[in-house]
Parts: C-alpha cells; structure tokens; sequence
C-alpha cells in the first residue's frame, strides 16, 4: 500500500542549531519580524517596536540552497526588555538605538 505523505527533510548546520539554542540560554527567547512600515513585531507578546526602540545585532549568515540566496539571523535587544531573534533575508541595521 502506498503512502499518501510527503516527507520534507531540511538540514540545518549543527553550529547554527547550537548558536540558537545559546541564545535562548541568554535571554533571546522571542521570535521578531520586521514590519513593511520598518517597525519590527515580538510574535511572542504582539507588541511592536519602532527602529529607535530596538537594538539589532547580526549575528550569522546562512545560505539556502534551494532558495539560492542567504538569510541573515539577527539579535533584537527592545527598550523595555524583551530579547529575541530575527531572521530574514536582508541586513538590518538600526543607527540610533535605545
């Protein structure tokens, strides 16, 4: 009889699983997106912060081969507190944190 699941397999690098999980241990436990207005999202509380409000660190380059192009894993450090990650396909900087 003949399965009707697929099965996706993706490899993720053991440094970056490692660097990520670091990370939670330190406090980056909130997962962020950056908005179309340049405002980034705390998916975890729902709270949006404004460039000035955040504090963005780049931490890793990843490539994805299927999509031939890299992602970039950020840190978010907010104003209030709150400490996360961000991962998306381009550089973020912010020039006047917090």
């Amino acid at each position: 009889m003949l399965s009707n699941t697929t099965t996706c397999v993706i490899k993720v690098k053991p440094g970056l699983t490692r660097q990520i999980i670091n990370l939670q241990h330190q406090g980056y436990c909130h997962d962020f997106v950056k908005l179309t207005n340049n405002n980034f999202l705390c998916l975890t509380t729902g709270q949006e912060f404004t460039a000035p409000e955040v504090e963005i660190t780049v931490l890793n380059q990843i490539f994805d081969p299927q999509k031939k192009q890299c992602a970039y894993l950020h840190s978010i450090d907010t104003a209030v507190g709150l400490k996360g990650l961000l991962l998306i396909d381009s550089l973020c900087f912010n020039t006047t944190a917090y």
